[in-house]
């Protein structure tokens, strides 16, 4: 059982309630403090993992963690957690048993668990920091906290965490009693945490030597420390009130309260164990408020009990003497007391003095009240004193006009103080007393009353005491109870599945009806146990007790649960009657399935045998037809037969359906088996069937259908090939007939040497390509076999009919080259011709031009140049007959 809670700060709801009634401003006022302080960064929980614990612990006895936001936190606590086990703190890396506490029982408060396999790596990490004396803060030999020697605290966080964990068992519990039951001196405040450590193990602890001397930590002011003055130890007070509540050691809790922590209390509702002036400490108010909560409900008990005995004991008494005795203030009192007027058979008067002393004033004569209502103002905060009323005379001064006053003698005073002592507006006695030899009248004063209580109608003191004194053994009684009632349907549900399980359908109808009837008795039983607990008390309200609340729930929860139950084991006893009739129809389908598997063996034997044998022949283009058209007749054979099992299988699911412990057998097209089957002696029959079904037919029927596929996808692949190798050959003649327009386009543009580059490389590039498929063509094989095993025979001929169609593309492209060469030569012959053409009659037309300038040289005029005619006839000629010269050599 895992807990949730450490044993000593666990606090029964109603007490809590009771604190949170008593304590409503106080809590109200903290629960905004704490609040406030979560909302500073709320991605980061509290600030760190010690905070965050501290801050849950307030807001659970807050009723506050609601208000937090749970899963945020969660996440913030195990952004600490260490691969290797256990959390580290803020700012390292190593885990420590301090911050692995922190965390757990944050995690426990709001409601989260380790899992299994963390708790044990958690386990593993407490363990090595486990010594053969107790525990190490961490590992760190270089730790400043603990430098890796063992800490009183880190034994107790550790010894906590195993106890949180529910993993006490891991601890090595001999060793751990040894060192537990080493004490320190008892001058050492810490042995309440071994004390507190040795409950953990113990279960409860050794309180063999007497462990009172802890009482002696706790100074006048409340607090317990070592030391008699000084800082006030919060830290230390809260851990020795858990080990004193722990091992029910009374002390004075009044003082705690009211002295200590009522001077640590801050404006904005948290607490601080500096100065007043400083600001509230997160950690300092969950410590306070978790004492708080430790400590009211007892104070509250102690106190309410005084105020019963007192009333019991006098028919008036003064708030002010219980306050006085339990160290408490008269308002706390006066809190209690309005929670014990809500028992009816407290009747009582409470009577405020205030009042009554008003009203008293009023009926005096206005000097008398003068002098009355100065001395009730002198007296009010005096507390247990003699007064001597001589003296006392001499210090009223009592006003009598604007600006004037007499002092009254101490025979009226005298006189006024008798008369409030007589209608008991004060409390104490006048006497006479010798003072230095003289006559001295004296005042022995106790107190001013504020409130007093009157009994109004007697009670039974003793049954009162006595029934609150029986409220735990109730509370334990009912909580037993209540774990019995909870044990009820299981016990019922299991005693009728015990007699399924072994078959026993008809005993189980009959036992069915009697065993409800008896757990309803038992129930009612419970129910008049409890009824009668709580008629058993006249004075107590037994229905404050959690234990009660629950049981009303939790009886009527359970009597709904075996209703329930009921219904489920009787359709259980049906499905089971229809189980066992589903045998008989499992036999016959099994040897449906075995007949019709032998069948699918034989034709997939002989189909296999065919299609092989047309492969080695090269014969499949003509027998494709007939191979495909075998293997769609042999499917339509299996899912016929694959109808009848799903049609049968069917049968036996509707039979068993909805039958929890049996889980239906389900034969689908989709090849799915039924789920496992999990029943005792039927399962013997019928799990061996589901292995059957799926080894024999599903399984085997599967291997049919692939094998059946590999066939069909062999006949596919090889058209697949084929076709690709028929794209192949179309464009091998896309690219031949291309090559005589491709190499035009040279020839137009007269490039005779680029036309024949590019016819060869054209050529070259096609019977590349030729070459290309015929590598492709043994890819494809090869890359098809490793899929579908021995593809390779089913295309065995495709290569060899590809080498035949190369040796014909080879010739159609020689033949193309051939044609295509001559076209080249004889464009470029007549090219040539043209040329020629042009060059004479270019030769002709410049001959006849230079003729024409001989034919005009006889305008010249001769007077003006100094070359002769003949000179200038010469030199023509002569250029005319070069130019025909030179013509002639480019002609040739």
């Amino acid at each position: 059982m895992n807990h949730r809670f450490l044993p000593f700060w666990e606090i029964p709801q109603y007490k809590l309630k009771k604190t949170h009634d008593l304590l409503r401003a106080e809590f109200q006022n903290a629960s905004k403090y704490i609040i406030n302080e979560y909302k500073k960064d709320r991605i980061k929980g509290f600030g760190s993992l010690k905070r965050t614990f501290w801050g849950l612990l307030a807001a659970y006895y807050l009723n506050k963690v609601n208000n937090l936001n749970p899963k945020s936190i969660e996440k913030y606590i195990f952004q600490f957690r260490s691969s290797g086990g256990g959390f580290f703190s803020e700012g390292s890396e190593i885990p420590d048993v301090h911050s692995t506490f922190y965390a757990i029982y944050s995690l426990r408060i709001l409601g989260f668990d380790l899992n299994e396999d963390e708790k044990q790596i958690t386990v593993k990490f407490l363990l090595e920091n486990q010594r053969g004396d107790g525990f190490s803060h961490c590992n760190d030999r270089n730790c400043k906290k603990c430098g890796g020697k063992t800490l009183i605290q880190s034994t107790f966080y550790a010894i906590a965490s195993f106890y949180l964990l529910d993993k006490l068992n891991e601890l090595d519990l001999n060793l751990a009693s040894k060192y537990l039951s080493k004490r320190l001196p008892k001058s050492d405040i810490n042995n309440s945490l071994i004390i507190l450590a040795d409950i953990l193990v113990q279960g409860s602890a050794r309180i063999d030597e007497n462990v009172s001397y802890l009482l002696g930590f706790q100074r006048d002011d409340g607090c317990f420390c070592e030391k008699e003055e000084g800082e006030e130890d919060l830290e230390n007070t809260f851990w020795v009130i858990s080990c004193l509540r722990a091992i029910n050691l009374n002390f004075n809790r009044g003082l705690v309260y009211d002295k200590f922590l009522q001077k640590l209390r801050r404006k904005d509702g948290g607490y601080n164990k500096q100065p007043l002036n400083t600001e509230s400490n997160l950690i300092d108010t969950a410590q306070a408020i978790t004492i708080n909560s430790l400590i009211i409900p007892d104070l509250s008990e102690q106190i309410e009990n005084d105020i019963l005995r007192s009333i019991n004991v006098q028919k008036e008494i003064y708030l002010i003497n219980i306050a006085d005795s339990n160290f408490v203030d008269e308002k706390f009192v006066l809190k209690i007391i309005r929670k014990v007027q809500e028992y009816k058979w407290f009747t009582v008067e409470l009577i405020q003095y205030k009042d009554l002393i008003d009203s008293f004033l009023k009926k005096l004569g206005s000097s008398e009240r003068n002098l009355t209502s100065k001395i009730i103002k002198k007296l009010k905060k005096m507390h247990n004193v003699s007064i001597d009323l001589g003296e006392f005379a001499k210090s009223l001064k009592i006003p009598v006009s604007k600006g004037s006053s007499y002092l009254p003698s101490e025979e009226v005073v005298k006189n006024s103080i008798n008369k409030l002592l007589e209608y008991k507006f004060i409390i104490g006695e006048v006497e006479e007393a010798r003072k230095r030899l003289k006559k001295a009248t004296y005042l022995k004063l106790q107190f001013i009353p504020n409130y007093v209580l009157v009994r109004k109608q007697r009670f039974d003191f003793d049954e009162v005491m006595k029934e609150k004194e029986n409220l735990s053994n109730v509370d334990k009684h009912i909580k037993e109870l209540i774990n019995a009632a909870l044990k009820i349907p299981d016990e019922f549900s299991m005693e009728i599945k015990n007699l399924l399980d072994i078959d026993e359908v008809e005993l189980a109808r009959e036992k069915l009806e009697s065993s409800f009837n008896q757990k309803i008795n038992n129930l009612e039983d419970y129910n008049k146990s409890v009824k009668f607990l709580k008629d058993s008390f006249n004075y107590i309200k037994v229905h404050v007790l959690d234990s009660y609340l629950n049981w009303l729930a939790i009886s009527k929860n359970v009597e709904n649960e075996l209703e329930g139950l009921k219904i489920q084991l009787e359709k259980n006893i049906i499905e089971k009657e229809k189980l066992i009739d589903a045998y008989n129809k499992l036999n016959e389908l099994v040897n449906y399935v075995e007949e019709n598997i032998k069948n699918f063996n034989e034709d997939m034997d002989n189909l296999n045998s065919f299609f092989i044998d047309t492969c080695r022949l090269h014969n499949l283009d003509k027998k494709k037809q007939d191979i495909l058209v075998k293997i769609s007749t042999l499917e339509d054979n299996i899912k016929k037969i694959a109808g009848e099992v799903q049609q049968r299988s069917r049968e036996i699911a509707h039979i068993t359906k909805k039958v929890k412990f049996l889980k239906n057998v389900i034969i689908s097209e989709d090849l799915s088996i039924s789920k496992r089957i999990v029943s005792h002696e039927l399962k013997e029959k019928l799990q061996p069937f589901e292995g059957w079904l799926e080894n024999q037919w599903n399984t085997k029927r599967y291997l049919t259908h692939q094998k059946l596929e590999t066939i069909r996808s062999k006949i596919h692949k090889r058209e697949e090939l084929k076709n690709i190798i028929e794209s192949r050959k179309k464009t091998f003649n896309i690219k031949l007939e291309e090559i005589p327009n491709q190499i035009q386009r040279f020839i137009d543009k007269n490039k005779y040497d680029l036309a024949n580059e590019k016819l060869n490389s054209t050529i070259n590039e096609i019977l590349k390509f030729t070459l290309d498929t015929a590598q492709f063509i043994q890819d494809f094989i090869l890359d098809t076999n490793k899929l579908l095993e021995e593809f390779e025979l089913a295309a065995e001929d495709i290569p060899l009919l590809w080498q035949e169609s190369m040796e014909q593309m080879r010739e159609e492209l020689e033949k193309m080259r051939s044609e295509v060469l001559r076209q080249i030569v004889s464009e470029q012959e007549l090219d040539k011709k043209n040329q020629l053409d042009n060059t004479i009659n270019t030769y002709i037309d410049d001959v006849s031009k230079k003729l024409t300038e001989i034919s005009q040289l006889s305008k010249i005029d001769h007077e003006k140049i100094t070359t002769s005619m003949k000179d200038l006839l010469k030199n023509k000629i002569k250029e005319i007959e070069d130019h025909c010269n030179g013509a002639n050599d480019e002609i040739s």
